[in-house]
């Protein structure tokens, strides 16, 4: 290669990208002599543009891969948020509050069966535990009228002759 080709500052190759048997040499200087130097012998033109390619190619299979890993990261995410909530409600047919299970100690990995699914008898057990520890039980229903607080309401005529009148 050319004097001009080792000294651009655009070159997108560096020395970390290099893999072995790559075409250039490095010297280790004396010892307080400065950084290393990169020299790349002449006439191996052909060989550098292959390890470009191979850089560019590495360098885009990284990049996919952690696009990859940040989606897988999203949807685990995902799936975890669905998860609680369902174990949330679940729960809300036995306490007042089904997100205070989670402030009673419990684990989403606690109230899941083997395959990621939510176990309803795990959930009711922790549940009774959680109300047992934090008072999150769901009140009882007192005794219901239905009609309590209504004025009956007035059929017919309200006069003297209503009064004697046939009730059906």
């Amino acid at each position: 290669m050319t004097e001009q080709t080792k000294l651009d500052p655009t070159d997108e190759t560096s020395d970390d990208t290099q893999g072995e048997g790559a075409a250039s040499t490095t010297t280790k200087p004396a010892p307080g002599n400065g950084p290393l130097t990169h020299t790349e012998p002449e006439g191996e033109g052909t060989e550098g543009d292959e390890r470009t390619e191979d850089d560019r190619e590495a360098a885009r299979y990284r990049r996919k891969l952690r696009a990859a890993e940040g989606e897988r990261d999203t949807l685990r995410a995902t799936v975890e948020r669905l998860q609680r909530a369902e174990v949330e409600r679940l729960a809300g047919v036995h306490l007042s509050k089904p997100e205070g299970l989670w402030a009673a100690g419990v684990s989403l990995a606690d109230v899941l069966d083997e395959d990621g699914n939510a176990d309803a008898e795990k959930i009711t057990q922790a549940c009774r535990d959680a109300s047992d520890r934090l008072g999150l039980s769901r009140p009882r229903p007192g005794n219901i009228v239905p009609k309590e607080g209504r004025n009956p309401e007035m059929r017919g005529d309200t006069g003297f002759s209503g009064a004697f009148a046939p009730q059906f």
